[in-house]
C-alpha cells in the first residue's frame, strides 16, 4: 500500500529521557518502550517520551537515473539497491510539546 508517492520507508525512533531532564538522551525502537512499559506494569510510561525521530527513505519515481545501483545507509544498516534509482533518507526529530503534561498529571 502505497501512502506517499517517492517513499520507500519510514522508521520512528522514540527518544528516552533517562535523567528527568525532559530532554531525550536517547532514540529507541517502540519495541523497547513496549517492553519496558510491560516489564514495570506502568501503563503510562509512553508519556514519558519528550520527542521522536523519524527516518524517510525517499527515492525516485524513475528508474535508470544513477549509473549504477546505489548504497545507501538506512536504519542503521548499510543497503545496496537493487535498481537505479536514486535514494536520499531524510532525518529529523519532533519534540512533544504535550510530554510534560502528561508526566504531570
Amino acid at each position: 500500500l502505497e501512502l506517499i508517492e517517492g517513499v520507500e520507508k519510514i522508521r520512528f525512533y522514540y527518544g528516552q529521557d533517562l535523567n528527568n531532564d525532559g530532554v531525550a538522551d536517547r532514540y529507541v525502537l517502540p519495541e523497547v518502550i513496549s517492553d519496558r512499559c510491560r516489564q514495570s506494569a506502568n501503563l503510562d510510561c509512553w508519556g514519558e517520551i519528550p520527542a521522536i525521530r523519524y527516518s524517510v527513505l525517499m527515492l525516485s519515481l524513475d528508474d535508470n537515473v544513477s549509473q549504477r545501483p546505489q548504497a545507501y545507509v538506512f536504519d542503521g544498516k548499510q543497503h545496496t539497491a537493487d535498481d537505479r534509482r536514486l535514494r536520499r533518507v531524510l532525518t529529523g526529530s519532533v519534540p512533544l510539546l504535550n510530554h510534560r503534561y502528561a508526566r504531570n498529571n
